[in-house]
């Protein structure tokens, strides 16, 4: 399922994985969601222009954390990051990104 864009981007802080080929799992930080893109900061790991990621987050959800995948792919590098574009997102990681952001403060 691919979202389509409706909300105004989220600013949050939310820590993810990214598994990024040919190095593996990186970390890195969301700064800001919203419905077709994702605004990472990796620290020194420069994604490459139009590479394909998967991106790995939790969401505590009823006393368990749930574990979402969503297919990226690198469409824009700025000074404050990477931004990523939405492929391929379930429907189960679509809601969560949803409620993620339901509560936090526009970008």
């Amino acid at each position: 399922m691919k979202p389509r864009t409706t909300a105004t981007p989220c600013s949050l802080g939310l820590n993810i994985h990214l598994l990024y080929q040919p190095l593996g799992l990186v970390s890195a930080v969301a700064h800001w969601i919203s419905d077709e893109v994702m605004h990472v900061d990796t620290g020194r790991v420069v994604l490459q222009h139009l590479s394909e990621v998967e991106i790995t987050f939790p969401f505590r959800r009823e006393g368990y954390t749930a574990y979402h995948r969503i297919i990226a792919h690198v469409c824009r590098r700025t000074e404050q990051g990477t931004i990523l574009r939405f492929v391929r997102c379930s429907r189960d990681a679509y809601q969560a990104l949803r409620e993620l952001t339901a509560h936090c403060a526009p970008a």
